[in-house]
């Protein structure tokens, strides 16, 4: 999706509720930085959630891989529960820190769930950017890695580049 198609989308979703094609969910990946997306959403009802700011809020913070991830998609839930509005309002979720879902292998679940034909979740993936220094050679760097993960749970069509 080009960020014009985008933009006139959020403008629609703003005045009233869109059903998006095929049975999908208005979940989007934005694929550019959180400034340009903020720009473009400067008239709709946005709130921010912030997985890394979210995380530094937890009492619980386990080690274990399998645990790390119960306690984000718990925390995410409860998150988007309680800062949803009612379906009839018009509300747009911006996502940052998403390399934590990438990390923990957290599954979409709780955002496919909360997006309705009026409320938006927008996870924001940063753009490319090599290491300003030489990394070691044993380290494994993927530039590409938070939006090959989220990718795998959003059709190509909900890609704003």
């Amino acid at each position: 999706m080009k960020r014009n198609e985008f933009a006139e989308l959020v403008e629609t979703v703003r005045i009233r509720p869109v059903t998006p094609p095929g049975g999908q969910r208005h979940v989007y990946l934005w694929h550019g930085d959180l400034a340009t997306l903020n720009a473009l959403l400067v008239r709709a009802s946005v709130v921010s959630l912030d997985l890394h700011e979210l995380t530094r809020s937890l009492e619980r913070k386990p080690t274990d891989l399998n645990a790390a991830r119960r306690v984000l998609e718990g925390a995410v839930a409860e998150w988007l529960h309680s800062h949803g509005t009612h379906e009839d309002e018009h509300q747009i979720i911006v996502v940052s820190g998403c390399d934590l879902l990438m990390r923990y292998q957290v599954p979409l679940g709780s955002f496919m769930q909360f997006a309705t034909d009026s409320r938006l979740v927008v996870l924001v993936v940063p753009p490319y950017r090599e290491p300003p220094f030489p990394l070691p050679t044993y380290v494994d760097f993927r530039a590409t890695g938070i939006l090959d993960y989220l990718r795998r749970f959003v059709p190509d069509s909900s890609i704003v580049e």
